[in-house]
């Protein structure tokens, strides 16, 4: 039997209600049964798991040079799978690129610091040089991930890697898997010119060189060869005229151009030649026009991805007329006199059209790289949920049908008191569906334009998806605005005061993030993953929608654009846990269950178990700290953040508080070496991290974050923490967390002034409020 918890006091001492969370005494025998049966065999499974690994790491330090890693990766642009394979030393391996239907060979050899797989086609011509440095593949597996670079034949740009590791096969039986069968690509006849040498037309015009390559570079197998072959032929000058012609005229094939090596950053060949100094900024390069209103102009992400003012005002434009859509849907979800509730769909509907005023406002303040692909975003995530809201029930996707159930069952039970839980419940299970399951594909299909346009990674728009927390904690704010007022015209006087304890006792921070056990910055997180392994595999899928006269058309729900897609990744596939009308009980047992997330879940004994596997592995060393990624990190700290979680952890359960912070600390400190902690912090929250320390390590933790993280913050998610810390009590220590985060990132006067006017007009903040 484990403790029991007082689950209607937080942490920090502030009362709240823990809504739809059932104490043991709740649970009839058979219930309790079936509970301590499935946490049996969770511990079992665990034992299970921690023996297996014993044996492995055993193995790998006894024959460190014996293994095999499937992993996935882009190389040239093209996702495929790779096989790298060490038998004592002697390095192989395959590449297999499923979108084209080809197999290439990997020769593996080890040298000072470094291993190289060198890549040759099934007609054993040399592709190009895969480069690993041999400490980071020998820790391949204990971080899951690592970085290569990828040099191709012939010359050209040196292209980053990012290798994912999927599958680690150690041979403790002896055997080693068979490595794939090397195929040949599909050729298809490329368009026939003969070379250079040899007599092409003297005085070809710019315009035909430049459409036989288009054409080539469209095509598979030979096609591609051919422009690579004639790319790698031309003289320098040559290369830069028709690269600029494609990049103007054809930005498809120059992507293509892009993903074959080949840049318009100036060579050797053009500095001899006059050529301008290569550029140091984003406007140098040309490709920031006008003035769109980016975070940063010299250190984007990737400064070959156009931002340009127009289109950003025109895709402006259409988010805003969006906008006053989606309020208008809410609207015909209430009664004439918006004084009732008729459809309980009208809860996300309402907090969704606040999230689109939010996005809206954070990209207007300059508080993303690329903001024009946030708004490119807000326009697929919405079409995809008004397609299906506008669908009937047999033609919804699975996940929306069981939302809009939901929904419908929760407003049937409306007359029962504590309809606060019932509106939270129908909200929480639409925005899982939204999130786990159109949020992926969004990104990915908007992310496959830029990358047909400008070569874009998917992992350059990573710091403005998770810079978007200050958007969803306003939303918050004006979501229970919304339930408080309309609770006074339909509720009871018991909803009305329900809904008051939500917002001012402390869960109004954890409303979009921990409602009712539902981590959103965790399934944000788990999104983005998701989006990231639909690319790598191939499987984003066709995008139904196209843009026409400043609008998305198409319909998600005309043939089946799920199975395909998000729902046929590898790893880290979607479920509908939390998201049907299951009962509270369903949802305790569920986390018992592996891999299950329901709603509710950290309950009861869970809690020890859990607490105890994040404390125990406080033990670990610090490098091993580094070799996790910034999943694992960020994963960590969520939940120690969890509501009950983050109170069992600091009062003591099975480990010290000093314990738990110290090694939170350690994750943090990692994060800053690595160069991460900014995207860690934001994918966290910095508040919400901040409250789980306190005394000395608390004052380390704020002048860490002092020193790396609030002089980088932008203006309104600066704004969004100093309105949380005086929304969390009067306290000084809370005053005090709030001038650290003012004085750390209005560092200039300009940025003062406005911060100055957000806090007072927005947040009802006056800076003297906190500032001695």
């Amino acid at each position: 039997m484990g403790r029991q918890y007082d689950h209607s006091r937080s942490y920090d001492g502030h009362r709240h209600i823990s809504s739809y969370r059932p104490h043991r005494e709740e649970l009839s025998p058979e219930q309790q049964h079936a509970l301590e049966q499935h946490r049996e065999e969770y511990r079992q499974r665990q034992a299970a798991q921690a023996a297996e690994q014993t044996r492995r790491q055993a193995f790998r330090e006894k024959h460190p040079q014996r293994w095999t890693y499937v992993c996935q990766a882009s190389i040239a642009g093209q996702p495929c799978t790779l096989t790298l394979q060490s038998r004592d030393g002697e390095l192989e391996g395959r590449a297999a690129y499923p979108a084209h239907g080809y197999t290439t060979r990997l020769v593996g050899q080890a040298g000072e610091g470094q291993a190289r797989f060198t890549e040759y086609n099934a007609q054993g011509r040399r592709l190009g040089e895969l480069r690993l440095e041999a400490r980071d593949l020998r820790q391949f597996a204990a971080r899951g991930h690592l970085h290569a670079q990828w040099r191709p034949a012939g010359g050209g740009r040196v292209e980053e890697v990012y290798l994912r590791l999927e599958h680690e096969h150690l041979p403790l039986d002896g055997g080693f898997p068979a490595l794939p069968e090397v195929v040949a690509a599909p050729a298809k006849p490329p368009k026939a010119h003969p070379p250079r040498s040899q007599g092409r037309p003297m005085g070809e015009s710019l315009e035909r060189k430049a459409q036989r390559l288009a054409e080539n570079l469209a095509s598979v197998g030979g096609g591609r060869a051919a422009a690579a072959a004639e790319l790698a032929s031309s003289t320098d000058l040559e290369r830069e005229r028709v690269l600029r012609y494609l990049q103007e005229k054809a930005p498809r094939a120059f992507a293509e151009a892009l993903r074959l090596g080949y840049s318009l950053l100036p060579v050797a060949g053009l500095q001899a030649q006059g050529a301008p100094p290569p550029a140091r900024t984003w406007r140098e390069t040309g490709r920031l026009k006008g003035n769109p209103p980016v975070r940063s102009e010299t250190e984007p992400p990737n400064k070959n991805i156009v931002e340009d003012e127009r289109e950003y005002k025109a895709m402006l434009a259409s988010a805003q007329t969006l906008l006053q859509e989606q309020r208008a849907r809410a609207r015909r979800m209430l009664s004439p006199n918006d004084k009732e509730v008729l459809d309980y769909r009208y809860w996300f509907a309402q907090v969704y059209s606040h999230v689109t005023e939010n996005e809206i406002l954070f990209a207007q303040e300059r508080t993303y790289y690329y903001p024009t692909y946030v708004l490119w975003c807000v326009l697929y995530f919405d079409k995809l949920y008004e397609d299906n809201l506008g669908a009937v029930a047999s033609k919804q996707e699975p996940h929306w049908r069981e939302a809009f159930k939901t929904a419908t069952a929760q407003k049937q039970m409306e007359n029962i008191p504590g309809q606060v839980g019932k509106i939270v419940f129908s909200l929480v299970a639409s925005m899982l569906a939204h999130i786990r399951f159109d949020l992926p594909r969004a990104e990915a299909w908007v992310f496959e334009r830029y990358r047909d346009a400008y070569g874009a990674r998917l992992e350059d728009f990573r710091p403005d998806f998770f810079a978007m927390g200050g958007v969803f904690d306003n939303a918050t704010r004006q979501m229970f605005a919304d339930i408080e007022r309309l609770l006074r015209l339909m509720g009871t006087s018991f909803d009305v005061e329900l809904a008051k304890l939500f917002k001012q006792g402390g869960l109004s921070e954890h409303a979009m993030r921990d409602l009712l056990g539902a981590s959103m910055n965790r399934e944000r997180l788990a999104t983005w993953h998701r989006a990231e392994r639909m690319v790598a595999e191939g499987k984003a899928g066709e995008d139904p929608y196209r843009l026409q006269n400043e609008r998305l058309v198409g319909d998600v729900t005309r043939k089946d654009h799920l199975s395909g897609t998000v729902g046929a990744i590898g790893v880290n596939r979607p479920g509908l846990e939390g998201i049907t009308n299951s009962n509270a009980v369903d949802h305790v047992l569920g986390y018992l269950k592996e891999g299950n997330n329901a709603i509710g879940s950290l309950l009861l004994d869970g809690l020890d178990d859990l607490i105890g596997g994040l404390v125990g592995q406080a033990s670990v060393s610090d490098e091993a700290i580094r070799s996790w990624d910034f999943y694992k990190r960020s994963s960590i700290l969520m939940e120690f953040q969890k509501g009950e979680i983050a109170q069992a952890a600091l009062l003591g359960s099975p480990g010290s508080p000093g314990l738990a912070q110290d090694f939170m600390l350690r994750i943090v400190e990692a994060s800053r070496q690595i160069g991460d902690l900014a995207l860690l912090i934001d994918s966290v929250d910095a508040y919400s991290l901040v409250r789980l320390f306190d005394g000395e390590r608390r004052e380390r933790l704020e002048r860490l974050l002092a020193r790396e993280y609030y002089p980088k913050l932008t203006l309104m998610n600066a704004a969004n923490q100093i309105a949380k810390w005086m929304e969390a009590g009067t306290e000084e220590i809370n005053k005090q967390s709030a001038r650290i985060v003012y004085l750390y990132s209005a560092q200039s006067p300009e940025k003062k002034t406005r911060l100055d006017e957000v806090l007072t007009q927005r947040y009802n903040i006056q800076p003297k409020q906190f500032l001695r």
